[in-house]
C-alpha cells in the first residue's frame, strides 16, 4: 500500500443488498490501511478511520444472515487483520505511555532543580 491509497478519502461502505461480501470486503480493506496507517505511527489518521469500520461491523452484524454464506477464509483474514490492528495499537499505547512517564520524570526534576536553585540565590 502505498502513501496516495492511504490519503484517499474513504468510500462510502457498500450496502448489503445484493453483494453480502461487498461489505466485507469493505471492512478488510478498512483494517488493512488502519493498520498500515498506525505502522507509520499516524495514530490520528488510523482513528478517523474507525466511524467508518464501525458502520461496517454494525451492517454485518445487523444482516448476519446474509454475510454467513461468506467464505471461512475471509472470516480468517479479518479476524487475523483485527488481531494484528490490535496488538499494533497495543505497542504504539505502551511507546505513547513511556513517552509520557519520560516527560513526567523530566518535570519532576526540572521542579526540583528549580526549586534548590533558588536556594542559592537568596
Amino acid at each position: 500500500m502505498n502513501d496516495a491509497s492511504l490519503s484517499e478519502q474513504p468510500r462510502p461502505a457498500a450496502s448489503l443488498e445484493g453483494e453480502p461480501g461487498a461489505v466485507l470486503d469493505r471492512l478488510q480493506g478498512l483494517l488493512q490501511r488502519q493498520l498500515a496507517l498506525v505502522h507509520q505511527g499516524r495514530l490520528a489518521a488510523a482513528v478517523d478511520l474507525f466511524d467508518e469500520t464501525d458502520r461496517c461491523v454494525r451492517e454485518i452484524a445487523g444482516s448476519r444472515g446474509a454475510v454467513g454464506q461468506s467464505s471461512t477464509p475471509q472470516w480468517q483474514r479479518l479476524e487475523r487483520l483485527y488481531q494484528e490492528l490490535s496488538l499494533a495499537l497495543t505497542s504504539k499505547r505502551t511507546e505513547v505511555l513511556a513517552a509520557l512517564n519520560a516527560v513526567q520524570r523530566g518535570r519532576k526534576m526540572l521542579s526540583v532543580y528549580g526549586s534548590r536553585t533558588t536556594v542559592f540565590r537568596r
